[in-house]
């Protein structure tokens, strides 16, 4: 125990020696120091004495600020400190603002409390309850320590409450002395005692009460920084005022007495008893709380969360806050084996949504059927399910639409009933007894030969006939021409072989043939004649023939 105390001891021993030899800036205050000029009361023609006190201060090796004062004051003097050790001065005779410079060169100043006390004189004609400011100016070069570094200053400054009657003289006897202090402490005790109102309330609260006796017993004690004042104290007009019940939405009052002229509170009739508001205050109900269901926010709306309100009052008690809308995510979609069809506008998908399968592209070909879209490894997509998340590469398959082909009078063919785009058919000739094909033709009439590949459509074909009898078969073999002179008319005459008209039916009269000619053509029998006899219903006998079809011009003469 005695070695535990006597380390105890060493402890508090080294750190006295520390602080001893530690420079004093080391335990400085690190608040800024302060120049402060006191304020005061004073009475019209009376002198009043404004102290300008220092605090924390660092050290200082020059102060140097001026003292403006308002024209209801007169400079009368001042008086420096001596404790403060330095060089002070102002100029005389006074002006405003007073200049009062203070230096020290040959080491700091450190000392605090009242630098100066300067002596006002109250001018006659100043008007009653009126206050004159007393303000403190400086620059910042004027303010510094030993090295010349300039010392931040804060300045509070101050004023003089003027009246013309005196502070504090509650008998008025023109002193402000213990008998005031007594007179006024039994007036707010509620003795019956003669009085000047209006020096009452001495601590300018516009009340009267313990507090001014108190202010007034010091001040009449020497205390100093008390400073007295003036004011007509109001003579109540009380009314009584109801309890208000209190609310949800605000507080209620319990049943008082308040002047209708200062609105102060009273719990009596005769205000005697002051009471403060907080003291009459009915603290508000509780609200009735009403949930409000929170909103989950969707791709498209934001949400909200969960609050409440007060049904009563409508008082929003916690409120709700929005919640962001949810973040939408897109995939791509890619088309393949499209053939030549428009590329669907669809390029992407919502996940939360995806792609049913009636808004599914179905691509259109000119002669082909869309089948449907498979994925890579042939799988059939029907759409794209609705929390999907992946890039879609689609791929079309396709199958040739069949058309249909329709024949009119052609009851023997051997063409197909229909066809493809990809197909390419060549119409074969149709049979018909006792009937020649010419050629097919369209429902427009154009000859079809054969369907192309790439047609599409269905078609209606019809067959083209022309009988046997008299046909004109041409011949391409006609490039050689037969010259004849004519000596009667003196032309020449040419002749070539244009084709044979076969089946012409003719009449056998004796061993001849007759076949009447027109302007332009002659009939010339061969020299070699094949007869075909046929026994016909009405046992009529017919011979055909086949007569070469020539033509003859006179073009040279």
């Amino acid at each position: 125990m005695k070695n535990n105390l006597i380390r105890v001891l060493s402890f508090v021993l080294a750190l006295v020696m520390l602080m001893g030899i530690l420079p004093m800036s080391v335990f400085a205050s690190e608040e800024p120091m302060t120049l402060t000029v006191n304020s005061q009361t004073g009475v019209v023609g009376k002198n009043v004495e404004i102290k300008l006190d220092i605090k924390n201060n660092p050290g200082l090796t020059s102060l140097k600020f001026y003292v403006t004062y308002d024209s209801n004051l007169i400079l009368q003097d001042v008086d420096f400190n001596s404790a403060f050790g330095a060089y002070v001065t102002t100029p005389e005779p006074y002006v405003n603002p007073q200049p009062i410079t203070m230096i020290s060169p040959l080491y700091e100043i450190t000392a605090e409390g009242t630098l100066a006390t300067m002596t006002f004189k109250i001018a006659e004609d100043a008007p009653d309850d009126y206050v004159a400011n007393i303000t403190v100016t400086y620059e910042a070069e004027d303010v510094y320590d030993e090295d010349g570094v300039s010392v931040p200053l804060t300045v509070v400054n101050g004023s003089v409450t003027l009246y013309h009657e005196l502070p504090g003289d509650i008998d008025r006897d023109l002193s402000v002395t213990t008998k005031d202090a007594v007179l006024l402490f039994r007036k707010v005790a509620g003795w019956d005692v003669e009085v000047d109102s209006a020096a009452l309330d001495v601590n300018g609260d516009n009340k009267v009460n313990t507090k001014d006796a108190v202010a007034l017993f010091r001040y009449t004690s020497g205390w100093d920084g008390i400073p007295l004042y003036r004011g007509e104290v109001c003579e109540h007009q009380l009314v009584y005022k109801e309890e208000t019940a209190a609310t949800c939405a605000k507080t209620g009052l319990l049943a008082h007495w308040q002047c209708s002229l200062c609105e102060e509170y009273y719990s009596d009739a005769d205000g005697n008893i002051e009471v403060f508001e907080k003291d009459l205050t009915i603290n508000k109900l509780p609200h009735t709380e009403v949930i409000d269901k929170a909103v989950a926010p969707t791709y498209e709306a934001t949400g909200l969360t969960e609050g409440s309100h007060c049904s009563v009052c409508n008082m929003i008690l916690i409120e709700q806050k929005e919640v962001p809308a949810l973040k939408t995510e897109y995939y791509s979609i890619t088309y393949s084996n499209l053939k030549g069809a428009e590329t669907p506008a669809l390029n992407q998908y919502a996940s939360h949504i995806g792609v049913l399968d009636e808004d599914m592209p179905k691509p259109e070909r000119l002669g082909y059927e869309f089948l449907g879209w498979f994925d890579f490894d042939g799988n059939r997509i029907i759409d794209i399910p609705a929390g999907s998340k992946k890039d879609y590469h689609l791929y079309a398959d396709w199958a040739p639409v069949t058309y249909n082909i329709r024949y009119i009078d052609a009851p023997v063919h051997s063409n197909p009933e229909n066809y493809t785009i990809e197909q390419e058919i060549y119409l074969s000739a149709p049979k018909w007894s006792g009937l020649a094909f010419d050629y097919w033709t369209d429902e427009d009439g154009n000859v079809i030969e054969k369907i192309d590949k790439g047609s599409t459509g269905n078609l209606l074909l019809k067959a083209h006939w022309s009988t046997y009898r008299n046909r004109i078969v041409e011949n391409n073999n006609n490039d050689k021409v037969v010259s004849v002179y004519d000596e009667a008319s003196g032309k020449y005459y040419f002749a070539c072989e244009l084709g044979m008209i076969s089946n012409v039916v003719i009449s056998k009269v004796s061993s001849t043939y007759n076949k009447t000619t027109d302007s332009e053509r002659t009939l010339t029998l061969e020299k070699s004649i094949t007869e075909e006899k046929i026994l016909s219903k009405s046992i009529a006998e017919m011979t055909a023939i086949s007569v070469k079809l020539m033509y003859i011009s006179s073009s040279c003469a």
